[in-house]
């Protein structure tokens, strides 16, 4: 159960990190790929 947990929390701030980057508009194509 803790390993599943520590996934989905590195997965959430993977996302939460990817997101912040897009909203601010840095390396528009490298993030785009990557949410994709």
């Amino acid at each position: 159960m803790l390993a599943y947990t520590n996934r989905f929390l590195a997965l959430s701030s993977l996302v939460r990190n990817l997101h912040a980057m897009f909203k601010e508009g840095k390396e528009e194509g490298t993030i785009r790929g990557q949410i994709k």
